[in-house]
């Protein structure tokens, strides 16, 4: 924070040419940055309110960047097999799951309670699914996934080995961080310990409409910085645990307006500068 200050003093001091000169290079910065228009004319990409750049330019530089990629990724079906996530109904492997990795290299795998009885029973999928996989080849073991929230929303249930804990905004109730931390570890750690290595959370949905949405307490508040400090808490327990994580949900859970009944579409009917206002802080 007191660098940031000093910066901007500095920034306030610096006049004239110089000053505009950094504008400049600001301006011509953020401009990198800007989404590319996909449509085209004469041949060109163009950038929204920006002039057009031929893709030869583009192209030229972009080919000096030597970046090496994984061998998987120059397979097309492997490719796009490890970036798909499926699951299914039942507690036992099904001959439709099987083709899928074995002959389409499906990457991942979505756990739920309608495939998990225990956690000796889950520890058993677990390793049928990746000895499939290894059989056919696969260069990494598969991305088991679950949600295992805690509170009212878990996939895995057994209670001599997987312990159940507060909801995200429980933990917050507490005013304590530091417990989100701890919770998440030892929830990762015990659907760890069955073989998933992947867990789909935490919630991290600013609760900016109480009234029409499905979060209730699930997500951890209505104040992005809380949301934000109990988030990263979670996140790192997770991965001090061995797994990986992901946030969720996008768009957002927490704004959405269910115009007539649950039944309905879901709206979210904000603008864009009021969702950048409540958006989480996670920088």
């Amino acid at each position: 924070m007191a660098q940031s200050i000093s910066n901007d003093k500095r920034e306030s001091a610096t006049t004239g040419p110089e000053r505009t000169k950094r504008r400049s290079s600001d301006k011509a910065h953020r401009r990198d940055l800007w989404p590319l228009d996909t449509s085209k004319a004469n041949g060109h990409t163009r950038r929204t309110g920006l002039s057009q750049k031929p893709i030869a330019a583009m192209a030229s530089k972009a080919s000096k960047v030597d970046i090496k990629l994984d061998p998987i990724w120059e397979d097309l079906d492997w490719a796009i097999g490890q970036m798909l996530i499926m699951g299914w109904d039942g507690t036992e492997v099904t001959p439709q799951i099987r083709t899928l990795i074995e002959e389409h290299h499906l990457g991942s795998i979505l756990l739920t309670a309608k495939n998990l009885k225990s956690a000796h029973q889950t520890a058993k999928l677990v390793q049928e699914l990746q000895t499939i996989a290894h059989k056919a080849n696969h260069p990494q073991p598969l991305l088991i996934a679950v949600d295992q929230e805690n509170g009212g929303v878990n996939s895995l249930f057994d209670e001599d080995y997987v312990c159940q804990f507060p909801s995200a905004m429980g933990i917050a109730a507490t005013g304590r961080a530091e417990l989100a931390y701890e919770v998440n570890k030892a929830t990762a750690s015990a659907v760890g310990a069955c073989g998933v290595n992947m867990m789909l959370g935490p919630v991290l949905d600013v609760l900016s409409n109480a009234r029409y949405q499905p979060l209730g307490v699930r997500a951890t508040g209505d104040d992005p910085q809380e949301v934000s400090q109990y988030g990263i808490a979670a996140m790192n327990g997770i991965r001090d645990a061995g797994l990986a994580c992901c946030g969720k949900h996008f768009p957002s859970y927490g704004n959405l307006d269910f115009l007539g009944s649950s039944l309905d579409i879901p709206m979210i009917t904000q603008t864009l500068e009021e969702l950048s206002l409540s958006a989480i802080l996670l920088s």
